[in-house]
Order: structure tokens, then sequence, then C-alpha cells
């Protein structure tokens, strides 16, 4: 498991088409231990998105 200098354990990674998105999120949103998930774009790394799961 990698870890992130700011937020911890990185859990999982996978690199997916934008029509993908929802679906993996969903996926992924429905593992206890995800609290956010961090999207970027591929080509530089730049994030784009930071998902956060209610409550959390």
């Amino acid at each position: 498991m990698a870890h992130n200098w700011c937020c911890g354990p990185t859990v999982a990674a996978k690199l997916v088409r934008p029509e993908q998105i929802e679906e993996e999120t969903v996926r992924y949103f429905a593992q206890d231990p995800i609290d956010f998930a961090l999207l970027r774009f591929a080509a530089y790394g730049c994030y784009a998105l930071s998902l956060h799961r209610d409550g959390r």
C-alpha cells in the first residue's frame, strides 16, 4: 500500500475512461474504508476533483 504524503495510505488507484468514472466511483465508495477520492487528469497527474463520503 502506497502512502500519500497529504492524505494517508493510498487504498486503490485505477486508470479509467471518462465514461467509466461514475461506475468506478460508486464501486470505490461501496468499500467501507474509503472516505474520499481524488480524481486526477492522467496525463499531468493534476487533481481534477475531490469527492468525499457524506458524514465522514
